[in-house]
């Protein structure tokens, strides 16, 4: 997770795409497209801080819980995400994620979050 949120900061869109587990939906995206795209996210995000809460693997199948400090023109784009993963010829790839906006979350929220916890707060905010 560290090295794709660092990716993500600057741009190396073909590390982004080289870690997606293959079954992801951003695979069938045209590859020229989807390089343009990652590669211009950081020069309209500024990435101010990754806080990972936790990780856990079963297997070949792992979760990672972290919070990334965004923003975009001024406003907090930060997120939530337990993200999975899968391994995939020995390397992790991301697989998918469930999100929840980090201006959604309280600091209460964010002071105790596990993985129950952010999955209940995501439920909560989704039936909304």
């Amino acid at each position: 997770m560290r090295s794709r949120y660092a990716a993500f900061a600057l741009g190396l869109a073909p590390y982004l795409i080289d870690t997606l587990a293959p079954a992801h939906p951003d695979r069938q995206t045209p590859e020229a497209a989807h390089v343009r795209e990652l590669a211009s996210i950081k020069d309209v995000r500024r990435f101010m801080g990754l806080r990972v809460y936790g990780d856990w693997v079963e297997g070949d199948r792992g979760e990672v819980l972290f919070a990334a400090k965004l923003f975009e023109r001024g406003q907090n784009v930060g997120i939530v995400e337990l993200s999975t993963f899968e391994r995939v010829e020995a390397r992790w790839r991301y697989a998918s994620g469930v999100l929840v906006r980090l201006a959604d979350l309280t600091p209460r929220d964010l002071e105790s979050l596990t993985r129950e916890t952010f999955l209940a707060l995501a439920a909560s905010r989704s039936a909304r």
